[in-house]
């Protein structure tokens, strides 16, 4: 044996060590940035997907709701005391009237809540899409590759 310590030993495969962690350390950074880019498209689309999927629900709950309704009650109402139907008890006029202005200020405040209830799911939709998603799938530096550890085999010597 020449007695060297296994630090000696190292020193002739340092340097391409080295270089090959190096290598390796640019091939994983490229590897991990191209997976969080095509992940986080796919987390866009899909939560673009999410979110118009929402907005569509919340116009189809304003079709549905009683807007609809009530803007015929509202109709019927109208045509009623044009056509004089209700002149005959000047109450019953005024309970109708009163009837109308209600159900209008229903609609007014339904849509009203309803557009907030919008404005809001695009704002959340922006913050998600905008800020969220790239921070998310942002590799804000390289990979790093740290050598655990060297395993150097010997031959074995046969007295």
């Amino acid at each position: 044996t020449t007695g060297r310590g296994g630090g000696e030993l190292l020193d002739g495969v340092s340097n391409e060590l080295k270089r090959w962690i190096h290598r390796y350390k640019r091939h994983l950074t490229d590897l991990l940035r191209r997976r969080l880019e095509e992940d986080g498209r796919a987390a866009h689309e899909r939560e673009d997907r999410r979110y118009r999927s929402r907005q569509g629900e919340v116009s189809e709950l304003i079709k549905q709701s009683t807007l609809a309704k009530l803007t015929e009650e509202i109709q019927f109402l109208k045509q009623r005391v044009n056509q004089g139907d209700l002149f005959d008890d000047s109450g019953r006029l005024s309970e109708v009237e009163r009837s109308i202005q209600e159900k209008q200020a229903e609609i007014d405040r339904r849509n009203s809540h309803y557009s907030e209830i919008r404005d809001q799911l695009q704002r959340e939709r922006e913050r998600t899409i905008e800020f969220l998603l790239p921070k998310r799938y942002a590799m804000p530096g390289d990979a790093q590759v740290f050598p655990v550890a060297v395993e150097i085999r010997l031959p074995e010597q046969r007295p």
